[in-house]
């Protein structure tokens, strides 16, 4: 059976195909949605024309995510989109039958755990590969050989985040390194954790990805900056912001990549057939105006391989 076939049976000929996307930012500061529109041009779909796209925007605020969820299964897209844990989790408890695209910093292996079970209706892509956090500790390390205590903050509402500390736990060890675990549960508390973990004696800072560190990424920045933390980030945003080093994927060709998976999804492929899609090509970025500021000379060799030097 073709494309061709499979997308008459999904859908009514004529139909025009529904998205519905689940935001955790606003309008104003999210570059990754606009990226996701021009994924969605890449494969021919013009909206308003041949595809319609509803948005929902959590601002920020997630406990809206269960009735933003529930006001666009009401809508009855072909497509729910969302991004993080908390996207997931909301869109979960509103359908269990629409097909769906996550967007994911987990590795692939835990966010097919996730997504794949109980029900099989959902698919994505993930910003993250098995070896990406301890590579990330090697690169914070390089970049300040005297360090020996490093705050690692998260947020511990995802599970999986307190996994991943325990995992860096071993790589931390093999470099010198003590790590300080330090808890933000809401925008707004990440001031609480770092100055504590200043407190406890740590030299640097180490971000985990997160939908709530990512909107407070200005604020992370600014106490970094503050406290005179070096501090790894996963998305270059926060470099952009003024933090000191990243490594990872662009956040904005994730959601051109979740466009295709879309796609696919909208052709007549079962989501449970879709494998989760792994990104592959990562970016060191750096500022080296923050480098002076925190009085840090970036080893040579560090420098040659960034993708991107911010002056």
């Amino acid at each position: 059976m073709g494309n061709d076939t499979l997308n008459a049976v999904a859908r009514p000929a004529g139909k025009v195909p529904r998205v519905g996307l689940l935001a955790n930012g606003s309008a104003a500061t999210s570059p990754s949605v606009d990226a996701f529109r021009r994924g969605l041009r890449d494969f021919g779909y013009v909206e308003g024309q041949n595809i319609a796209l509803e948005i929902r925007w959590a601002e920020g605020r997630f406990e809206r995510l269960n009735e933003l969820a529930t006001e666009l299964v009401r809508w009855k897209p072909d497509v729910l989109v969302t991004a993080g844990p908390y996207g997931l989790q909301a869109a979960r408890q509103a359908t269990t039958t629409i097909p769906m695209v996550v967007i994911m910093c987990d590795p692939a292996e835990t966010v097919t755990e996730r997504i794949a079970r109980p029900s099989g209706h959902i698919t994505g892509v993930t910003c993250m590969s098995a070896d990406l956090t301890p590579k990330r500790l090697q690169l914070l390390k390089e970049a300040v050989p005297s360090i020996r205590r490093v705050a690692v903050l998260y947020n511990p509402f995802d599970p999986n985040k307190a996994e991943e500390v325990r995992q860096m736990q071993a790589p931390a060890r093999t470099l010198g390194i003590i790590l300080q675990p330090a808890e933000a549960r809401e925008l707004g508390a990440f001031e609480t954790a770092v100055v504590g973990a200043v407190r406890e004696g740590a030299e640097a800072l180490f971000v985990l990805p997160d939908p709530l560190t990512q909107l407070d990424r200005r604020r992370i920045t600014n106490l970094a900056a503050k406290h005179r933390l070096p501090a790894m980030y996963g998305f270059k945003e926060f470099v952009e912001a003024g933090g000191l080093m990243s490594y990872g994927t662009m956040q904005t060709d994730l959601y051109r990549r979740a466009a295709a998976h879309v796609d696919k999804v909208l052709r007549g492929a079962n989501p449970a057939d879709v494998p989760v899609e792994q990104a592959t090509h990562f970016e060191l970025v750096i500022n080296l105006k923050t480098a002076k500021a925190l009085g840090v000379t970036l080893p040579q060799s560090l420098l040659l391989r960034a993708d991107r030097l911010i002056e």
